[in-house]
């Protein structure tokens, strides 16, 4: 049994056949020299504009919530890593300032949501 290409079965096998070729991975500087490790890309710059937290009473605390989670969440994407503490994203740049907790309580990263919350202290 034999089969007769056409000219689009051609061009559609050659596409093919291209497209194969073309998704193959070629290895870059990163990787020529070895296998892959989990070095984490180094970011020393402050971010250019810094998430800046409501100066809000107490009972808003909703506003000042979601304005330290969008910091943290900014820094993990940025960064590529979660931050540990609340203090980390301070230090590096992504709050501009920092409210007060209200009283007998404090702010923490949630780490299984990466939200801010208020805990007791």
């Amino acid at each position: 049994m034999r089969i007769k290409l056409n000219d689009a079965s051609w061009l559609a096998l050659g596409g093919l056949l291209w497209l194969g070729v073309s998704c193959g991975k070629k290895p870059g500087p990163a990787t020529a020299a070895g296998p892959e490790t989990n070095v984490r890309p180094v970011v020393s710059a402050a971010p250019a504009n810094p998430v800046v937290v409501p100066a809000t009473a107490a009972a808003d605390s909703a506003a000042v919530l979601e304005a330290l989670t969008q910091a943290v969440r900014r820094y993990a994407v940025e960064r590529q890593v979660r931050p540990r503490s609340l203090a980390e994203v301070v230090a590096a740049g992504y709050v501009s300032n920092l409210p007060a907790a209200p009283a007998g309580r404090r702010f923490e990263i949630d780490q299984r949501t990466s939200r801010v919350v208020l805990v007791n202290q």
